[in-house]
């Protein structure tokens, strides 16, 4: 028996939600249960920010093999896949490859725009979840880390990659049971989803990004390079030049430019950049008759709900409601 039809069926799907994500449309979940003529199970998608939280739940009751060649692709993605029982191996198309997702296990990986896959599911139970989101998004938490070589790792992929194979711990057990038994109802119910995955999202990065150090010696070469890389960055908040670019414009290598920004600055080069143009919003919101949206894209952002999200983590508060409470926070700008 063929079973193309119903992978393609599941890509059309992933790609509907991708699309629905770009075009800001209102799905917020899609579901779709196996043919019963192989099993039973279900795979359900839902879209939490700028996440796909992903399950796969299925029966077999023979070895399946799912094809994907009518649906690659639409689009450069990064991807975390917990697999909690069962196992499959997946073939990449091009590179001839095979890849094993082993109960247990977490991969950290990059797809491409256009990649074919062909994935082999043994007899029995399978349990897999998974994460997808951009490269941008992901290199954005990422340097929150400052884990340089993970980083380098994601931005020079062009091409379909694993970079970490590691074990699920008690605590993402935990995140996840919290995730499928989510005890809310109506709008307490997607805010529990969107809480739920972004604290399994945070284990995950910590746990890929573990083990790196900081410690950099600085010359003064080094030091004056650094002056000026972060003179250009907030000279350039609205559109920042990326770490490549940056690295080159003050002759020095991305590695060194982020470790010894963080070493000399005491952060990241990210959080510097999310400071300064906090800095901005708070006072356009304090003080200029400006929407929401004008003050975020007077600070960089393109996304609005991403720079309200950022605001009310910088503040503790949306930019709305400190506008409606007229409450200023005198020591934020000293």
């Amino acid at each position: 028996m063929s079973f193309t039809l119903y992978m393609n069926e599941l890509y059309e799907m992933f790609n509907d939600v991708s699309l629905s994500m770009q075009n800001g449309t209102a799905i917020d979940r899609v579901e779709k249960k196996i043919p019963s003529s192989i099993g039973s199970g279900h795979t359900s998608v839902d879209i939490v920010g700028e996440v796909l939280f992903a399950e796969n739940n299925y029966n077999f009751n023979t070895e399946v093999k799912m094809i994907s060649n009518d649906y690659p692709s639409i689009e450069d993605y990064c991807y975390f896949m917990l697999t909690s029982e069962g196992r499959n191996q997946l073939t990449h198309d091009s590179k001839r490859e095979e890849y094993l997702f082993s109960k247990n296990s977490i991969n950290f990986g990059f797809a491409k725009e256009g990649d074919i896959f062909n994935v082999k599911f043994d007899q029995g139970h399978t349990k897999q979840y998974s994460l997808s989101f951009s490269k941008e998004t992901i290199l954005d938490y990422l340097q929150e880390f400052d884990n340089a070589k993970l980083i380098h790792q994601v931005e020079k992929s062009d091409s379909f990659d694993i970079f970490k194979n590691i074990k699920i711990s008690p605590s993402q057990h935990h995140l996840i049971n919290q995730i499928k038994n989510n005890p809310c109802h109506g709008s307490l119910k997607k805010l529990h989803l969107e809480t739920s995955v972004n604290n399994l999202l945070f284990s995950l990065l910590k746990d890929v990004s573990a083990n790196n150090t900081y410690d950099l010696v600085l010359s003064q070469t080094d030091k004056i390079q650094l002056h000026k890389a972060k003179e250009i960055l907030l000279q350039n908040i609205h559109n920042p030049p990326n770490i490549e670019e940056l690295s080159k414009l003050v002759s020095t290598n991305s590695n060194k430019l982020k470790r010894g920004f963080k070493t000399l600055f005491g952060n990241t080069i990210y959080k510097t950049l999310t400071k300064e143009r906090m800095k901005i919003a708070y006072i356009n919101i304090q003080k200029n008759d400006m929407s929401v949206g004008e003050v975020a894209y007077s600070t960089g952002y393109e996304n609005v709900s991403n720079f309200i999200a950022v605001f009310k983590k910088e503040f503790g508060m949306t930019p709305g409601e400190m506008r409606k409470s007229k409450k200023y926070y005198f020591n934020y700008l000293t």
